[in-house]
């Protein structure tokens, strides 16, 4: 089977995966309206969780269409070559730089330069904390090295 990207979908199926990713986003977007009415703070918290919302969504719901064969293969195949990696991004840098930024915002940091700065030497911080801790996993050896 060769390597297929979205090109090769039907224009049927790429708009069922549009639309479901526009009703997962919608549903984010409402969850967080209705449940958190005005706690929530801004737009960017908003749409960062309805974007991990979404990515996590899109990827739970190639199960069921596996399982009934609802997409061709390719299409399903595209899908998850698309919304794994924006998930792990989302997840490992994404989430964790707005996180320290806005909590530096929060605290009163002042200057955007400062708080910029300090947001990338925690986050550093957190990749070196999170590699290290990925250490402790065993990895598959290649070409036995």
């Amino acid at each position: 089977m060769g390597r297929c990207t979205v090109a090769c979908s039907t224009p049927l199926s790429v708009s069922v995966l549009t639309l479901s990713h526009l009703v997962f986003f919608l549903t984010g977007w409402m969850f967080l309206h209705l449940v958190f009415y005005n706690t929530s703070k801004g737009f960017m918290g908003k749409l960062l969780f309805s974007l991990t919302f979404t990515f996590n969504l899109s990827m739970f719901q190639l199960i069921p269409f596996e399982i009934m064969s609802v997409l061709p293969e390719e299409t399903r195949l595209s899908n998850w070559q698309i919304a794994l990696p924006l998930t792990i991004i989302s997840l490992i840098v994404v989430l964790p730089l707005s996180q320290f930024y806005f909590a530096l915002c929060d605290r009163g940091w002042g200057y955007r330069l400062r708080t910029v700065v300090f947001t990338m030497i925690l986050f550093g911080c957190y990749l070196w904390v999170f590699w290290h801790l990925g250490d402790q996993f065993p990895r598959k050896l290649v070409n036995g090295t």
